[in-house]
């Protein structure tokens, strides 16, 4: 008997969190489509497309990381490899992060099911 509730709290949590990542994921895809449609507001009124990079959300790190990226000292190739990935274009970031979420909640619904 114990070992069927634990069973069934493991299924019932799978399916909340599985259910927390569809909903992050969807966010996050949504959060895509807006700032393309954004970026393309700004085309057709100013008529130069604004680019929106990932690095365009470094002001908000810790000033330390904000600070070694700027100007590094040390981790001279571990700094390009995250200026490169700074470089990527916010929208394709949040369209990938949100689809690796939204298979991450498949993965889990798959242990949720009877």
């Amino acid at each position: 008997m114990f070992d069927t509730a634990t069973r069934k709290l493991s299924r019932l949590k799978n399916k909340f969190f599985s259910g927390i990542f569809y909903l992050v994921g969807i966010l996050l895809v949504l959060t895509c489509a807006g700032i393309i449609c954004y970026q393309s507001f700004i085309y057709l009124y100013q008529g130069g497309w604004v680019s929106l990079p990932l690095r365009s959300l470094l002001k908000y790190t810790p000033y330390q990381f904000y600070s070694w990226v700027l100007d590094p000292t040390a981790w001279l190739g571990l700094h390009k490899v995250v200026y490169w990935t700074l470089n990527i274009p916010l929208s394709f970031s949040c369209f990938f992060i949100g689809y690796l979420f939204i298979k991450i909640s498949d993965f889990m619904a798959l242990f949720s099911d009877d």
